[in-house]
This record gives structure tokens, sequence and C-alpha cells, in this order.
């Protein structure tokens, strides 16, 4: 809790902390990045590398000191070797040299998120509240994402509390026109009821909170390959592959975050409170684009944009059609202006129906009929749309495109 205390609070994006990955206390050193000189992405690496090399070779040298003679160090090997001496496991000069990892800060972010979170934070307590759920919970995206609304990971988890699409589409909305992971609101109903699932399932927060983070599946096999529920136990005992170092940290990130925020104002001062933003919910009655849309009302891209963050960018450039009976957000007191300017739109630009493709990969025992039943469309349509010669010629796995209408 104190290294993420720190992580937190003391350093910044522009600072590396080069340290311990099993004993997180053990910080050898942090680099500063803020110079011109290494802002490129070369640069820094080169600064880190070298580094981590002083400490490695500094690391081979105290593993072979007679302790005696600690005086004999300079201030800097002496910090080190006391560090890693009183790491608790007997842990060993070579171990250590193998578990070097760098942690940039996150003190800028983190002062950020605090006002980004401000208009949501009540709503989705109330939600937690509904299901029952501990409030503290609703901060869980301070260790997810930062808070970010347009958050997108490197594995494809979205919106603030990181929902992959795998686990998302158990709870959300997510197709060609709609991710609803990037919906604060509905991405916080769905993540109350995940994390009620994990309760459930483990009866311990600390094995829930994890079990949100590394998925209840893997979490599951470690409990049994530890025969323990006790959360310090796995992680010291639990060597599973995916088990790493984020799932190791996540409850004590969680923790820490928890601690800060309870006297924010004694590590960032004073932060601005954005208020909720007020809207009327205006359903569209057709297939239309967003630019005829625009065109016809005093709408604007931005505000239907930060209103509605689930519309997709194809969507909201217009190269896909807003969907039909969307319930559409817009600014509170438009309403009734924008159902005037919608029904003085061309009905040309208005559809009923919409061609569009979809795709299905071809399952053991599939013909081209079963698989136009599923879609409610014909054969003569999938086979026009692969280029398909003979209808009993199907492969399984193989990946067709399924023309039909919404």
């Amino acid at each position: 809790m104190e290294f993420w205390k720190k992580i937190f609070t003391e350093y910044s994006s522009r600072q590396a902390v080069i340290h311990d990955r099993r004993h997180v206390n053990i910080i050898y050193g942090v680099i500063d990045l803020s110079d011109r000189e290494l802002y490129s992405s070369r640069a820094r690496s080169k600064s880190i590398r070298s580094a981590v090399h002083k400490y490695k070779v500094m690391l081979r040298r105290l593993s072979a000191l007679d302790p005696k003679k600690i005086d004999s160090l300079s201030g800097e090997e002496q910090k080190v070797f006391r560090m890693v001496r009183e790491a608790p496991g007997n842990y060993r000069f070579d171990r250590a040299q193998r578990n070097f990892r760098v942690q940039y800060g996150l003190r800028d972010k983190f002062r950020r998120s605090l006002t980004d979170s401000t208009p949501y934070l009540r709503d989705m307590e109330r939600i937690f509240e509904g299901h029952g759920l501990p409030v503290e919970l609703t901060r869980l995206p301070f260790a997810e994402s930062s808070f970010n609304l347009e958050a997108y990971s490197l594995a494809g988890a979205a919106g603030i509390w990181q929902f992959t699409r795998t686990t998302g589409k158990n709870y959300l909305k997510i197709n060609q026109y709609v991710d609803e992971r990037r919906d604060p609101m509905k991405s916080t109903e769905a993540a109350a009821q995940l994390l009620s699932s994990c309760y459930r399932q483990f009866r311990s927060w600390p094995l829930a909170v994890t079990a949100y983070n590394h998925g209840s599946y893997a979490l599951q096999q470690a409990v049994r390959q530890t025969n323990s529920k006790d959360l310090g136990t796995i992680i010291n005992q639990h060597r599973g592959r995916t088990f790493g170092f984020s799932s190791r940290n996540f409850y004590a990130e969680f923790l820490a975050i928890l601690e800060i925020l309870q006297d924010y104002q004694r590590y960032f001062g004073d932060i601005d409170i954005l208020p909720p933003d007020e809207y009327e919910v205006f359903f569209v009655e057709h297939y239309i684009k967003m630019n005829t849309l625009l065109a016809n009302t005093s709408l604007d891209r931005d505000s239907v944009s930060r209103l509605n963050p689930e519309l997709r960018d194809a969507v909201l450039t217009s190269r896909r059609f807003l969907p039909k009976h969307y319930p559409l957000r817009v600014p509170a007191g438009m309403k009734e202006e924008l159902i005037h300017a919608y029904a003085m739109i061309d009905p040309s630009e208005k559809r009923s129906h919409i061609s569009v493709t979809l795709h299905h990969r071809v399952k053991p025992g599939q013909s081209l009929s079963s698989i136009a039943v599923l879609y409610d469309t014909s054969v003569r349509a999938i086979m026009s749309a692969n280029s398909i010669k003979n209808p009993d010629r199907l492969n399984v796995g193989q990946l067709l495109k399924i023309p039909t209408r919404a």
C-alpha cells in the first residue's frame, strides 16, 4: 500500500521508479525524465536500461560481500544492501537481480481523475447501494483506468471499468453501433453485477476485487492450488502463469486509493468539482445519419459525443446510421425543439430499414439453408455476398458475410 501511495501521490508520469517486482517496497532509484532530450521513447528506454544495469552490477557485487564490511560501501550501496537483506522470506541478491521492474508515476493522472470522477460518483454509489454493495467499490475505476472515459487497453478492455469484450457482452450491449462499456453509468451497473457474482463465489472482498481484475475462473484455480482463501497466502504461494504483477498488486492499489481519497486535499489541495450533465432523452424514430441530424437541428457533435459516450465513432461520423429507436441524450431544454426539427427532415433521409452485413463462422453440421434461416435471409443472398458457386461446399470455420436487414 505504501508503495502505491507514493506512485499515486509523489511521482509524476515523467518519473520512472525502479523497484523490485516481488518486494515493491524495495525502491532502488527514481529517474527524472522531464528533460526534453529524454522525451522520446528511445531516449527514455536507454536512460532506464542504464540505471537498471547499474543496480544489477551493484547487486552482483553485494551478493559476495561479507556483511561485516558494510561500512566500506557507499551510502547508496548500504541502502540497497539493507533493503534486500531486510526483505522477508530470506530474499537473496541473485534473485533480486532477476526482479527489476519500472513503474511510471501517476500523480498527475490521479489528480486529473479526481476531477473527472466528480460528475459520476454519487450516481455510481446509488447503483452500488441498490445492489447491496459497499460504496467504496465505486473507487475501483481509479485503479482500473484512472477514471478515463476513453480508456482502451492493449488487451482490448474499454471504459472506466475496463471490461473486455468477452466479459462485457455478458452484461452490456456491444455491437457495430454502440459499445456500452464506454458509458459510465451502464458500465457501473454491469460492474455491480460482476462484483456481486465474484463475492457470491468467494465470500471475500479481497478475493472478489482481485477476481474482478484477474478473472474468477483463474482465481478459483489459485484458491485450489494454494488451498487457501487468504489473498496474502495466494500472492505469496501461487505461481500461475497469468497471475502476474498487476493481479498480485490490484487489491493493494485499491486500498491505497481508498486511503488517499479519505484525505485527498492533503496530497493534491483543492480540485475542480464538475456538475453532472443535465440532459433529456430523444428517441430517434428512424435509421438516420448523424450528419443529417446535425445539419437539420441545433445539436452539435461534441455535445452528442459527450452525452452519448457509448456511440461508436462510425456512428458519430456517419459511416454508420444512428440506430432506429435509439434513446439519444440531448442537452436539457432541447427536446421539444428537436422533435419539431426532426419532423421537418426530408423523409428520404430517414429510413425504416437498412441493409447490414453481419459475419458468421460456420459450425459443424451447419448448411447454407440453416444459416439463412438463422439470420432471416436467403441462401441466394449469402451465396452472392460470398461468391459461392456450390451451396453444398462449406468448410467448418469458414467466415461468411451475411447480408440482412435491420
